[in-house]
């Protein structure tokens, strides 16, 4: 028997994810788009990392050139930058649908309010 086959023979789906059959289709989309969120998310954590780590080597190697000693201290402002506008993005998104009046924070809602 394989990996991906139970004893019945039915197929799992990757990651084990099966919806409901009674599931609505602003669920399933709600449920999607949360994953994907929270997945760019996580990138943007990878990449600040990675744009913090690579501007402190970059500063620490520069030797007393003033240019590259710029150039670093820039990319370490631009990965502060990125992460704030990250960080900011969930409370103001939040923020601007409830002065709206748009359940923006609510992907289900929202979909179940336009069809």
């Amino acid at each position: 028997m394989a990996l991906s086959q139970t004893s019945s023979d039915t197929l799992i789906p990757p990651f084990g994810y099966t919806p409901a059959d009674n599931t609505a289709l602003s669920d399933r989309f709600a449920h999607t788009i949360s994953n994907v969120l929270g997945i760019l998310t996580f990138i943007a954590a990878l990449a600040f990392i990675y744009y913090i780590m690579l501007a402190t080597i970059n500063l620490t190697i520069s030797g007393g050139d003033e240019e590259k000693a710029k150039k670093a201290q820039q990319m370490l402002l631009h990965a502060i930058i990125g992460m704030a506008i990250t960080a900011a993005a969930y409370p103001l998104v939040y923020l601007l649908g409830n002065l709206l009046g748009v359940p923006f924070d609510s992907p289900a809602e929202l979909i179940g309010q336009l069809f």
